[in-house]
């Protein structure tokens, strides 16, 4: 294939500065890894939320059985509280084990 007509090939020719386009990626990335960043702390809130309250139910069925409500109610969302905390605390420590040990 033969190139006749070399104007018509020169105004069809678009020039790209690259400097600009990296930056504009560059921005782009930004923009979606900060709503990324913005997305997993809603989840990690109702995450947490959700456990808490699987924890409560769970706790407070089990005092129940045992104590009357008076007691139980209060009884299960202290320990309900402590045992969630703990366990978060478990889990960040045995995440950062694991990554030192890499």
């Amino acid at each position: 294939m033969e190139l006749r007509d070399l104007e018509d090939f020169n105004e069809k020719q678009e020039y790209i500065d690259y400097n600009s386009i990296s930056a504009q990626d560059t921005q782009n990335n930004l923009k979606t890894q900060k709503e990324f960043n913005k997305r997993l702390k809603e989840l990690t809130f109702f995450v947490n939320i959700g456990v808490f309250s699987i924890l409560l139910v769970i706790i407070t069925t089990f005092l129940l059985s045992s104590f009357s409500a008076f007691v139980a109610i209060p009884l299960s969302i202290l320990l309900s509280f402590i045992i969630f905390i703990s366990c978060k605390q478990g889990i960040k420590f045995v995440l950062q084990r694991l990554i030192k040990k890499k």
